[in-house]
């Protein structure tokens, strides 16, 4: 099996956020973004995100296990 390549996963609540998800997705860097809520998801989906990680934060957990390592 190959060696995995970690991603750096992002949360990105507000403009600024965004716009670092726009820097990152312009250049050839791996990310994920964070979604806490579906209404989170289904905007980071209309923003054209494909690798999105929901996660419940009241519950503490993720909803899906992640497919990638993150890094710090």
């Amino acid at each position: 099996m190959g060696r995995r390549h970690a991603v750096v996963l992002v949360f990105a609540p507000n403009r600024t956020g965004e716009q670092f998800v726009q820097a990152l997705s312009d250049g050839d860097k791996s990310f994920a973004v964070m979604a806490c809520s579906s209404a989170e998801q289904l905007y980071l989906d209309k923003l054209g995100l494909k690798s999105i990680v929901q996660v419940n934060i009241k519950e503490k957990s993720l909803m899906l296990p992640p497919e990638n390592e993150y890094s710090k």
